[in-house]
């Protein structure tokens, strides 16, 4: 059976238009927690539920405690 190729370039585009709103439906839906709400545990989560973090959302880093990373050793014991 032979297809023209204007049918197969226009189912084509057919199928990525769908698949690209698809997915842009996707990430705008009902279960997307944003922003500082995103922190939250998974006992609050439903199914579907998504985070979305932005690096603006991210609390400043505190240089001073950053500064504390020092390594320790650790003996282990025979028992």
């Amino acid at each position: 059976m032979r297809h023209s190729i204007h049918a197969i370039v226009a189912s084509s585009a057919a199928g990525i238009i769908i698949l690209s709103g698809s997915l842009l439906f996707a990430q705008t839906g009902a279960g997307l927690t944003a922003g500082t709400a995103a922190f939250g545990d998974w006992r609050a989560d439903r199914p579907r539920t998504r985070r979305l973090i932005r690096l603006q959302d991210l609390p400043a880093p505190d240089l001073a405690e950053s500064a504390r990373n020092y390594v320790r050793t650790v003996h282990r014991t025979n028992e």
